[in-house]
């Protein structure tokens, strides 16, 4: 796999039309996903599900990514690393991406603020 396939996939999650539908997320997500949020609290895929739509509701910030880079951890097994930048933050994103049944999904995202 490519860095433009996991950078097009992580695009995906960031587009708002994909954030407010509960379909399109839960496709690109794993059912045993995990987040740690910048706040510390850990989520599973139900409780994104529902952040991710309540957040579309008020307004999705654009996000700028940068510093993209790949590292395949094994045949089915992608970590992405990330700049992440909106008007109100710029943070460090960590993505790990799964292949099952020749499908990826996202199996495990931390958000880390950064100056």
């Amino acid at each position: 796999m490519s860095t433009t396939f996991f950078h097009a996939l992580e695009i995906k999650l960031l587009d708002p039309a994909v954030r407010g539908s509960r379909e399109a997320v839960s496709a690109l997500l794993s059912d045993d996903f995990v987040e740690v949020a910048s706040n510390g609290r850990i989520y599973g895929k139900p409780t994104i599900l529902d952040l991710l739509v309540a957040e579309v509701a008020t307004g999705v910030p654009d996000h700028q990514i940068s510093d993209f880079s790949l590292r395949m951890i094994a045949p089915e097994i992608a970590l992405v690393t990330y700049h992440s930048t909106t008007p109100e933050r710029r943070s460090i994103r960590f993505s790990l991406w799964k292949q099952t049944g020749g499908e990826w999904r996202m199996v495990f995202h931390q958000g880390t603020i950064t100056t």
